[in-house]
């Protein structure tokens, strides 16, 4: 596929250019340290929080009977949240504001790298105990915030501290997660954002309400605003989900020095997580049922493990489904799917179909709306569906697949021995909107399955104009026929454009199919489109920062992707940038038939 609908999402590292800050003269100061000609500074925690410890533990271990009882300063910069769970906010942390701001230009110098996957999107340092100009920054959450935040909190901390430095530029963002992992025991933020910093600038630490038997979370019900020099902490919990909203502003970015202090005695709790062939032929494109077509499919699908074809459904189909589920929204069928740490997106329960449709005055039959929707589903979960991606794929889901080498009379009685075993598949119709995501985790469901063929059709995604036509990689893009039941004889062919050139002119052909590819990536680059504000598929191997496939959303096109145990899809979150949303799909995954012979 051209890099239009389906690109390698490359993960930038940005190469900042490091400027030593020029030393005029050499100033002795108990205060700053020096390292070569640059100044990092030595800091310490704000003398008010230290002389009012009593008062604060206090306040922390909600012992006081009157906030009052504190004094003016922990009033107005001290701040315990307690719901969903607590979190302390500490103003003014810092004691001299201006080690902070040498801090910042320490900080302007230092390459970060950026961090681009299904959960989060930013740029980060490497733990800052890798620098030696930081030696005395973590020296400082060692010695001096560590046993603060030991005899604050009660808790016994050992020496591993974690520290990097984060920057979320606009559109950036972290979805839910709960920060336990090896020994977390107190998650921590020194917030460097501008002193103009609002909420309307979006980096708000969001925090989640769990459910109280499992602390699976459920949603967003606080919302904190980050601070200049304003320090942040909470101790790991089960239910500590959390989240960093997308940034929206592009005057500055949200800096902040982040981690985690470690303890010995943190235990991790485990989560708990019929058709005739005639009708399916109404529905889909016919070229998609010429003999030769779908042997040149199955081959490049059988070679590669997956492949685009264009305009899959007939015209008219195509626009009766698009306009139904565009119509689905006056009638309120979609239900929010939210598990923060699995996904967000709305579906259409299949129940919803089958049962009555409610209107404001009474019950009434399945109207032609959601009808045309049931229909769909009918047809791509019905055997003779089935058949025929068998044949596209090479995928054995239906005993009767016809497979491209040479057959064997060993693998026709095969064949006959397993001509009751057909394979199954799960389906659900989706709507994605701006938030939306889903995430590569160990309990999704495709994780424990063996292989799966993932089917993803798309509708109703928006064009950036109405001259932008959608484009395809050589090999992928199938040129569909008129649909007509007339031509169920012509051939499909791979091109990159529509062409009626002779066989005699293949190699200037290829030329200029290089040369538009190169155009396209170039256009990609320039042009404002889907990938830049998420909403396309990725797909990686577990603990992999690389992509195996990523595809991008194109309309009336389906996407077959075979896909191994140990490879995680997911969809990358939408953000403000995006000028697609809202778009459907149509997602179903398929299964093979249990091999009893295996």
């Amino acid at each position: 596929m051209d890099n239009k609908s389906l690109h390698k999402n490359k993960r930038d590292v940005d190469n900042l250019v490091i400027e030593e800050i020029p030393s005029k003269k050499k100033q002795k100061s108990e205060n700053i340290s020096t390292n070569g000609n640059k100044l990092i500074p030595e800091l310490d925690i704000n003398h008010m929080y230290t002389n009012g410890f009593e008062l604060m533990k206090k306040q922390f271990n909600n012992e006081l009977i009157d906030e009052k009882q504190s004094d003016s300063f922990l009033q107005n910069n001290y701040r315990d949240i307690r719901q969903p769970f607590q979190v302390t906010q500490l103003k003014q942390f810092i004691q001299d504001e201006s080690m902070l701001r040498l801090l910042m230009k320490s900080i302007s110098n230092l390459n970060l790298n950026r961090l681009n996957n299904d959960l989060y999107s930013l740029k980060q340092s490497k733990d800052l105990s890798k620098y030696s100009e930081f030696k005395p920054v973590c020296q400082f959450f060692q010695d001096k915030v560590r046993p603060f935040l030991q005899n604050l909190t009660g808790t016994t901390l050992n020496s591993n501290v974690a520290l990097t430095i984060s920057r979320y530029d606009q559109n950036d963002y972290l979805l839910c997660h709960d920060d336990q992992l090896d020994g977390r025991k107190i998650a921590f933020i020194l917030y460097l954002v501008d002193k103009e910093w609002s909420s309307e600038d979006g980096g708000q630490l969001e925090l989640f309400r769990c459910k109280s038997d499992d602390h699976q979370p459920l949603e967003v019900v606080e919302r904190l605003t980050p601070e200049w020099n304003m320090f942040c902490f909470f101790i790991v919990q089960p239910y500590t989900y959390h989240q960093v909203s997308e940034v929206k502003t592009s005057r500055f970015a949200r800096l902040s020095i982040n981690g985690w202090f470690h303890s010995s005695d943190v235990t991790i709790i485990p989560r708990n997580y019929s058709f005739r062939y005639n009708h399916i032929r109404s529905w889909i494109n016919p070229c998609y049922f010429v003999d030769n077509n779908i042997e040149d499919i199955q081959r490049y699908f059988v070679d590669k493990s997956e492949i685009q074809l264009v305009d899959f459904l007939r015209t008219e189909k195509y626009r009766e489904l698009s306009e139904a589920l565009r119509k689905i929204d006056e009638i309120g069928l979609w239900k929010k799917n939210y598990c923060p740490v699995l996904s967000r997106y709305e579906y259409i329960p299949r129940e919803s179909l089958l049962d009555t449709v409610q209107t404001s005055s009474s019950k009434m039959p399945m109207n032609e709306t959601t009808k045309i929707v049931q229909e769909a589903l009918d047809i791509f979960t019905s055997e003779p569906f089935f058949l025929l991606l068998s044949n596209l794929t090479g995928v054995p889901l239906h005993p009767r697949m016809k497979i491209l080498d040479n057959e064997s009379e060993q693998d026709e009685t095969k064949k006959d021995e397993n001509n009751s075993k057909l394979g199954k598949c799960r389906a659900e119709i989706r709507k994605w909107q701006f938030g939306d995501y889903s995430l590569a985790s160990d309990i999704a469901p495709e994780y424990s399955e063996l292989s799966a063929l993932d089917f993803q059709l798309y509708l109703n995604v928006k064009k950036l104009n109405e001259t932008n036509e959608v484009q395809t990689e050589t090999i992928s893009k199938i040129e569909a026929a008129d649909q007509s039941d007339e031509e169920d004889d012509e051939e499909v062919t791979f091109s990159d454009e529509d062409s009626n050139e002779e066989e005699s002119e293949e190699d200037e052909d290829e030329n200029d199919e290089e040369n538009d590819e190169e155009e396209e990536e170039e256009d990609k680059d320039s042009n404002d489109s889907t990938w830049r504000g998420g909403g396309y598929i990725c797909y990686c191997e577990k603990d992999s920062s690389q992509d195996l496939l990523s595809i991008e959303p194109c309309d009336n096109s389906l996407n077959l992707v075979y896909r191994l145990k140990g490879t995680h899809r997911f969809m990358k979150y939408i953000n403000s940038a995006n000028v697609h949303v809202p778009f459907n799909e149509l997602s179903l995954v398929y299964y093979q038939p249990d091999d009893e012979t295996s």
